[in-house]
């Protein structure tokens, strides 16, 4: 099962009670690397591990992913992320691929901006038309 969402503006993900699951509730700890961000269940004394950080789900479902574990995952607000799961409870969220920067879609036929995101050729099409 693939899931995607997008990460807001304000850097938010709202996960859903169908990804997150009966684990998942609660105090969740939240850390990072380049290879993505992992939202795991909560353990006494990961307040004090420096590579985390430990939050709570507001009333939406949504946390707000630190913009520090952001910067290290390489996610940015606006992005579509795929909701991979380990089968420890965890969840791994990682930038999803052929995903369209602007509006979300997936597409075989990206344009590689030359700031490296993916722009779907719909996207493209309005991005460049001549508005005179």
């Amino acid at each position: 099962m693939v899931m995607k969402r997008r990460i807001t503006q304000q850097g938010r993900i709202n996960i859903g009670n169908e990804a997150r699951g009966s684990i998942l509730t609660g105090k969740v700890t939240i850390s990072g690397s380049v290879k993505g961000i992992l939202i795991s269940p909560y353990q006494i004394g990961d307040e004090n591990r420096p590579d985390c950080k430990v939050t709570e789900w507001d009333a939406g479902h949504r946390i707000v992913l630190p913009l520090q574990l952001r910067q290290k995952a390489q996610l940015e607000s606006g992005m579509t992320v795929e909701l991979l799961f380990p089968g420890d409870g965890s969840i791994l969220l990682v930038q999803a691929l052929n995903t369209c920067i602007i509006c979300g879609k997936e597409s075989e036929n990206m344009v590689r901006m030359p700031n490296g995101r993916l722009v779907c050729p719909e996207c493209r099409l309005t991005l460049c038309k001549d508005e005179s």
